[in-house]
C-alpha cells in the first residue's frame, strides 16, 4: 500500500516537444499493459491542446454490472460489490500518493479509463431498453503514477514523476 503526505509534490522533467512526439512515443510503449494515448482530434482547431499518454498502471479496476474487480501491481486483488465510484476514490487515495493539482496540466496521475454510459445506472434509477450486446465492461480504469503531457499551445512536453523514467528506454 502506498501511502503519502499531503503535501507530497510532484516532480517534472520538461522534454524536447514536437507536434507528434506523444503518439511517436506511445507507438515504442504500446506494448505495455493499460498503454493509453489521449490525443487531441484535430492540429487545426482552436481547442486543440493536450496529448497524454500513460501506461502500465499500479492497479486497474474493472466494473462488471455488480463487482469492482481490483488487481495492483503488488499482487492484491479483490472483488467487492458496491458503487464503482466510491470504490475507484477509496482504491486511488490508497494506492496513490495525494498529489496537489498544477495549474496548467489537465492531468498528472490519477484515473484514467473507459467509463459507459449505462455506468450511470448505478447511482440513479433509468430505464433499460438497450440490450447488452458487445458485453464490454461498466468501468475499466487503471491507475497512474506517471503521465506523459503535451501542450500544443505552449509548445511543451512535460513528464510527471521521473522515477517511472524506464519506460521510455529501448
Amino acid at each position: 500500500m502506498m501511502t503519502g503526505n499531503p503535501n507530497t509534490s510532484i516532480s517534472l522533467t520538461t522534454l524536447p516537444y514536437s507536434p507528434d512526439a506523444v503518439p511517436a512515443m506511445f507507438s515504442r510503449i504500446s506494448h505495455l499493459p493499460w498503454a493509453m494515448l489521449l490525443q487531441s482530434a484535430s492540429a487545426a482547431h482552436p481547442d486543440n491542446r493536450f496529448d497524454i499518454l500513460v501506461a502500465d498502471p499500479v492497479a486497474t479496476i474493472v466494473f462488471d454490472g455488480k463487482l469492482n474487480h481490483l488487481s495492483a501491481k503488488t499482487g492484491e486483488a479483490h472483488t467487492e460489490p458496491g458503487d464503482p465510484f466510491a470504490f475507484l476514490c477509496r482504491a486511488q487515495e490508497r494506492l496513490l500518493p495525494p498529489l496537489k493539482a498544477i495549474a496548467d496540466l489537465p492531468f498528472i496521475g490519477g484515473a484514467l479509463g473507459y467509463f459507459s454510459y449505462d455506468l450511470g445506472r448505478t447511482v440513479e434509477h433509468l430505464p433499460s431498453i438497450a440490450s447488452n450486446d458487445i458485453g464490454i465492461p461498466g468501468m475499466s480504469v487503471g491507475l497512474y503514477n506517471w503521465a506523459l503531457i503535451a501542450d500544443h499551445q505552449k509548445k511543451r512536453s512535460r513528464l510527471s514523476n521521473p522515477k517511472r523514467m524506464t519506460v521510455f528506454r529501448g
